[in-house]
């Protein structure tokens, strides 16, 4: 049972929660039902800070991504990735206080995907090698266009990057192994993407993109060669050296990070200790999540 499926359950979890005798609980357990469904139109309660962005919402019954209704319309940012995921995503109404605070995926919601009965790892995977790894909505890019001009290190398919050039934003991105090299028998990029196609049943052609922008040849190192650019990392792999060497090679002042906190998916130890010691929190964006996953912008400064 899924967001589509349970509206014949929400009057009767409505009544139960209307039911409960503490006012604080019954409004806690509202908002819990709220966020779980995925209804309504919910608008980010962002902190005191300079900025203040609304998020996109989920329609469920039309299985779209739109703009609340006290924003312009988003014709200006086409988002196929959260327009054709947006049944199966959660949408977070605010940001923690700490985002360096332990991953903690919502263990709730998390049940919920498995008990849909669809292998939802799979459903993911393919928009994953479709788009990219986090799935952004229109704050999230409104923010890296604002702290640009940007360079993404670890660039993938240069999906943010395409969105934020959408955005009329200043973009360089950078990959070890750029998806324009697809059509190289040798790259590793298409080894690993054959190997994901043979086990989901589905040709190479038929299971990945090709890019959405230009991406140039290039790792961790070329962040050096781009102080006047924030530096943008977007999920660096888990427990891998090169975001942190990212940040080593950086001699800038501004870094836009997507992913998880300490203890998640994405970055390793020694890129959370060095944002510890030498960044400070400028700014966060709450972005759709995929369930098992606790993901967010944050912007840092040094």
């Amino acid at each position: 049972m899924w967001l589509h499926e349970i509206d014949a359950v929400d009057d009767v979890a409505v009544a139960a929660i209307v039911g409960e005798e503490s006012d604080t609980v019954r409004e806690t357990l509202l908002r819990r039902l709220e966020a779980v469904l995925g209804k309504g139109d919910r608008v980010a309660r962002r902190r005191s800070e300079p900025r203040h962005l609304t998020r996109p919402v989920a329609n469920v019954e039309e299985n779209t991504v739109s703009a609340p209704t006290d924003t312009d319309a988003d014709s200006d940012l086409s988002n196929p990735y959260a327009e054709q995921a947006a049944e199966w995503l959660v949408f977070p109404e605010d940001v923690p206080d700490d985002p360096l605070r332990r991953a903690e995926p919502d263990q709730e919601i998390a049940a919920m995907a498995r008990s849909r009965g669809e292998d939802h790892e799979a459903v993911r995977e393919r928009f994953v090698y479709e788009y990219a790894w986090a799935v952004p909505n229109r704050p999230a890019v409104e923010a890296v266009v604002e702290y640009g001009p940007v360079v993404e290190i670890g660039a993938g398919l240069g999906y943010w990057g395409w969105l934020v050039e959408q955005l009329g934003g200043d973009y360089v991105g950078y990959d070890p192994d750029p998806r324009t090299q697809l059509n190289d028998p040798e790259a590793a990029v298409r080894e690993d993407i054959v190997a994901r196609g043979d086990r989901h049943g589905r040709e190479f052609e038929d299971f990945v993109h090709d890019g959405w922008t230009d991406v140039r040849k290039g790792d961790h190192r070329a962040a050096a060669d781009h102080p006047d650019r924030t530096l943008f990392l977007c999920w660096p792999s888990r427990d891998a050296d090169w975001a942190h060497e990212a940040l080593d090679a950086y001699d800038g002042d501004t870094l836009v990070y997507v992913g998880e906190g300490p203890g998640g998916v994405t970055g390793d130890e020694q890129f959370f200790e060095e944002l510890r010691r030498e960044w400070g929190v400028v700014d966060s964006v709450p972005i759709p999540q995929w369930p098992f996953v606790d993901d967010l912008l944050v912007v840092y400064e040094r």
